[in-house]
C-alpha cells in the first residue's frame, strides 16, 4: 500500500498567486528539471556547470554592487524594473538604483571574503528565481498596480540560509520567504546534481583517500563550490553515514554539531569584535550593545539599564534569535584543511587541558535575527507606503534607536548634564555632585570603581583639582559607569576630544560604544589585549607591591 503523502511530496503551482509549492523531498525533481532546461549534460556526466554560459544562454546581464555593509546579501535577482538600495561606501549610506528586469546583482566583496564557491552558489540562486518566481512576481505586480505600490526584489541573505518559514501562514512575506527558502536549498542541488554527486563520490572513496577531509576537498574542487556544501550534500545523498569509521569525521563534520547562542565573557566578545571585520559591521550596522553575555539590538524593547550596567529584558531573554548575535561553540577541530572551512568566519580558541573549545560567528548562523532596517525594507518589497525612517539615513535610524536608551535620563543624570554645560560650574563641582549621589562619597569606593589615588578624591571635593587630563578623566567616567555620550560630555567640559582614529581614543570609543557599564578591572583587560596603558595611577602597583613586601617582611620569624 503506497505511503500517504505528505507536505514533504508536493510539487505544484498555486492556482491564485502563482508561486511555486515544492516540498522538501521533491527539490532534486525541480534541480533535475531546471537542468535539463539549462544545461542537461550536468545529468548525465559529473561536472562543474558552466555557470557563465548557463546565464549568458538565458539571456540574464550580471553586475556588481555593494548590496549591504555586513556583507550579509550576496546577490538578488531583478524579476521587475525597479530599484535596489546600493551602499555607497563614500556617502556611508544607502543609495536607490534602478534595474532593469533579468539584472542580476552580486556583491564582489563576498567572493573576496568566502570563495569563488558562493559566489557560483549565488548567481545559481539568483537565476532559479528568474525561472520559477516570475510569475507569482508580476501577479503581485498586477495587485498592487492598483494600489500604487511599487514592490522591492528578494534579497539573498546569508542569515536567512538556515531560516525556515512557518507553514500554513498565508501572508506575502510568508510567500516570499518560502520563494527565498526554495532557492537556498535548490541552488546546491542545481551545482551538485544528485546521481552525478553520488557518482562523483564513489569515484572518489575507491581511491586510497586519507580520511573525510580529503573527499570533502575532491568534491568541493571537482564542483566548484565551498566545502560546507560538499558536506551538506554528503549528508544529503545519505553517503555521510559511510564515513562515519573514518578517524577525521567527528572533527570535520564537527561544525554541524556545535552549541548555539554561547553567553560570552567581556573578553571574549571583546577579542572576536576585534579579529573579523564582518562581525565588527554586524554589530555596527545593527547598533548593538553587549549585555549579560550577548551582542542584543540597542533598545528599550531588549535592553534595560541598572546602576549604570546593561542588561537583557525578558523579551530578550525569551526570544534571543531575534535581537541577539547567534555565537555559537563547538570542541576544538583539527584537521588538515580547516582553515579551508572556516574562511570569513570570526574564531576564538580556548584550550584548557581536555576541555578544547572553539567559538565562532558567521551570518548563515542568524536564521532568527532581523535588523530594524530589514522591518523597513520588507515594508518596501511587500509595496506598503514607506514609512518616516525610510526617508532618513539608516545612521540616523540606528542613532535615534541608540539614544532613545541612553539618554532615558533621570533626575540625577539631568541635574549632573546641567552643572557639565553651566560655565559657572566648575568640573570638580559637578563630579562631586555625582560621587555624592553615587556611592563614591568615600576615598576607597572612589579608588576602588576607578584605580586612582584617594588624594585625588580628596581634590576634587574640595574643589582643587580642575585641570585633570584625559586619562584621569577617563578612568573616572569608567568608574562612574558613564556610557560613550556621558563620558564625551565630561571631556567636552575640558575641551577634550577623542580621536576616532588614533590609538589609544580608538579603542576606548570601541569598548564605551559597545560595552556600556564596564568596570574599570574589564576596561583594563581589554586595554592590556591591545597594549594599551592602563587606567587609573601608575604608581598604584608599585606601591601596593611594595606595601605588600613591608607587612610581610614585619611577620618574618613571628
Amino acid at each position: 500500500m503506497p505511503s500517504k503523502l505528505t507536505r514533504s511530496d508536493i510539487y505544484d503551482i498555486d492556482p491564485k498567486s502563482g508561486a511555486l509549492i515544492i516540498g522538501a523531498n521533491r527539490l532534486d525533481d525541480y534541480a533535475a528539471k531546471f537542468l535539463k532546461k539549462y544545461c542537461e549534460k550536468a545529468l548525465t556526466t559529473p561536472m562543474p556547470l558552466p555557470v557563465d554560459d548557463m546565464l549568458r544562454d538565458a539571456d540574464l546581464t550580471v553586475k556588481t554592487a555593494s548590496l549591504s555593509k555586513n556583507l550579509d546579501i550576496f546577490g538578488c535577482c531583478m524579476l521587475l524594473d525597479g530599484y535596489v538600495r546600493i551602499y555607497d561606501a563614500d556617502k556611508g549610506d544607502y543609495v536607490p538604483t534602478f534595474y532593469p528586469a533579468g539584472t542580476l546583482l552580486f556583491d564582489p566583496d563576498s567572493e573576496w571574503v568566502y570563495g569563488e564557491g558562493s559566489k557560483r552558489n549565488t548567481l545559481i540562486h539568483e537565476m532559479i528565481h528568474w525561472d520559477k518566481d516570475q510569475t507569482y512576481f508580476k501577479i503581485l505586480e498586477r495587485k498592487n498596480r492598483k494600489a500604487k505600490e511599487e514592490l522591492y526584489p528578494i534579497m539573498c541573505r546569508q542569515s536567512r540560509r538556515n531560516f525556515e518559514p512557518p507553514s500554513g501562514k498565508r501572508t506575502k512575506q510568508n510567500e516570499v520567504e518560502w520563494l527565498e527558502w526554495q532557492a537556498h536549498r535548490l541552488a546546491p542541488r542545481v551545482l551538485m546534481p544528485k546521481a552525478m554527486f553520488i557518482k562523483k563520490a564513489e569515484e572518489f572513496l575507491s581511491e586510497q583517500l586519507e580520511g573525510c577531509d580529503a573527499l570533502v576537498d575532491k568534491l568541493a574542487d571537482f564542483f566548484q563550490v565551498s566545502r560546507t556544501s560538499a558536506k551538506i550534500r554528503l549528508i544529503e545523498v545519505e553517503i555521510e553515514g559511510r564515513l562515519m569509521e573514518m578517524s577525521d569525521y567527528t572533527d570535520v563534520f564537527g561544525e554541524f554539531k556545535r552549541k548555539e547562542h554561547i553567553a560570552l565573557t567581556i573578553e571574549d566578545a571583546f577579542e572576536l569584535l576585534s579579529q573579523n571585520v564582518v562581525l565588527e559591521e554586524w554589530v555596527k550596522t545593527n547598533h548593538m550593545v553587549f549585555a549579560d553575555g550577548y551582542f542584543v539590538v540597542a533598545d528599550k524593547k531588549y535592553v534595560s539599564f541598572k546602576n549604570g550596567e546593561p542588561h537583557l529584558t525578558r523579551s530578550a531573554k525569551t526570544n534571543l534569535a531575534a535581537c541577539t548575535l547567534n555565537i555559537c561553540e563547538q570542541h576544538i577541530v583539527s584537521y588538515k584543511l580547516v582553515e579551508k572551512d572556516y574562511q570569513g568566519y570570526a574564531c576564538l580558541y580556548h584550550a584548557s587541558g581536555v576541555d578544547q573549545r572553539m567559538l565562532s560567528f558567521h551570518p548563515t548562523y542568524q536564521a532568527g535575527f532581523k535588523s530594524f532596517l530589514e522591518n523597513v525594507e520588507w515594508n518596501e518589497k511587500m509595496g506598503k507606503r514607506p514609512s518616516e525612517f525610510s526617508k532618513v539615513k539608516d545612521s540616523d535610524i540606528y542613532d535615534a534607536v541608540a539614544d532613545s536608551i541612553f539618554t532615558d535620563y533621570d533626575e540625577y543624570q539631568k541635574k549632573f548634564i546641567q552643572m557639565l554645560r553651566d560655565p559657572f560650574t566648575t568640573l570638580c563641582q559637578a563630579l562631586w555632585y555625582w560621587f555624592d549621589s553615587h556611592g563614591l562619597r568615600y576615598p576607597d569606593s572612589f579608588h576602588a570603581a576607578t584605580k586612582l589615588h584617594k588624594n585625588y578624591h580628596t581634590d576634587i571635593k574640595n574643589n582643587t583639582k580642575n585641570d585633570m587630563g584625559k586619562d584621569m578623566l577617563m578612568a573616572i567616567c569608567v568608574g562612574c559607569k558613564f556610557d560613550l555620550r556621558m563620558t564625551q560630555r565630561v571631556l567636552e567640559k575640558q575641551k577634550i576630544i577623542l580621536d576616532e582614529f588614533q590609538e589609544p581614543d580608538k579603542t576606548y570609543l570601541a569598548i564605551l560604544d559597545r560595552f556600556p557599564g564596564i568596570d574599570i578591572l574589564n576596561f583594563n583587560e581589554l586595554l592590556k589585549r591591545r597594549n594599551i596603558a592602563e587606567l587609573g595611577s601608575k604608581q598604584n602597583s608599585k606601591r601596593a607591591e611594595t606595601a605588600s613586601k613591608k607587612r610581610n617582611s614585619g611577620k618574618v620569624g613571628i
